[in-house]
């Protein structure tokens, strides 16, 4: 539509050639939502703020959730959660301890990847995140204290990867990789499956033209360039033909993201 893309260039910042890189966030808050709606609401809220917060699109991040029951946290330690990409190391650094709980409270710890060009090594708001400064962050609805940085870890990369095997995954203290503790339930979380990949590169997508290999619901349709529907079949004429039905707007699934809620350690 007019002025779209004026919007989008005001809140997205453009592509820095040689600047492509990968970081790893991981934002914790006491939740006194969270028991009710397994902490979506305001997980879906804080995502959206650290998109703002670097200006880079949301297609180009992914995000996990972690519900810790408070009482389990003080007798078993959080080191780390966050999303990891494929069977590589863990993107991670040494945690933050987030404090006490609060009791009868939630802790949310919520993972967010993000694979971009956009930001600048310069970046102000990189730059409080890795003095773990959660700036704009630090108060959102829904949560019973300030927000903090559990974790923060960057790295350069020579172009930008896609997410699509990227996987959310948490480390307690004296346990491997997703292994809960004694006195919670057993068992391994499961590994999320992977998100579908947009076969265009994103300077296509949302360009203001249709491209046909990008009008699949995995590049939200061309970036809406296309129809919001896929292509619909031919129809079979009849004797009597009766008008087809206008089409309605559908919203597509944000391409390249993963969003993945892990059970609750209670």
């Amino acid at each position: 539509p007019p002025g779209a893309d004026r919007a989008y260039q005001s809140c997205v910042a453009h592509e820095l050639p040689g600047h492509a890189k990968e970081v790893a966030v991981t934002l914790h808050m006491p939740c006194a939502s969270c028991s009710v709606d397994g902490g979506m609401d305001v997980a879906g809220t804080l995502w959206i703020a650290v998109v703002h917060m670097l200006h880079v699109p949301l297609q180009e991040t992914g995000a996990g959730i972690l519900l810790v029951d408070p009482h389990l946290r003080e007798r078993h330690p959080l080191e780390h959660f966050t999303l990891i990409k494929g069977s590589e190391a863990p993107l991670v650094s040494h945690s933050v301890d987030p404090g006490r709980s609060v009791d009868g409270i939630l802790d949310l710890f919520v993972a967010i990847r993000i694979h971009t060009a956009r930001i600048a090594d310069s970046s102000t708001a990189l730059e409080m995140l890795r003095k773990h400064n959660a700036g704009p962050l630090q108060y959102v609805p829904g949560a019973a204290g300030a927000v903090s940085v559990f974790e923060f870890r960057e790295q350069s990369r020579p172009w930008v990867r896609s997410l699509v095997d990227v996987h959310a995954a948490y480390k307690v203290r004296g346990h491997d990789w997703n292994e809960r503790p004694s006195g919670s339930t057993s068992g391994r979380a499961p590994t999320p499956a992977p998100a579908p990949v947009c076969p265009c590169a994103s300077v296509f997508v949302g360009n203001g033209r249709c491209e046909s290999p990008c009008n699949v619901e995995a590049c939200s349709f061309d970036g809406g360039d296309c129809s919001l529907r896929a292509p619909s079949p031919t129809p079979v004429q009849s004797p009597h033909p009766t008008p087809w039905p206008t089409p309605r707007a559908t919203p597509a699934p944000v391409p390249g993201t993963t969003t993945t809620a892990l059970p609750l350690l209670s």
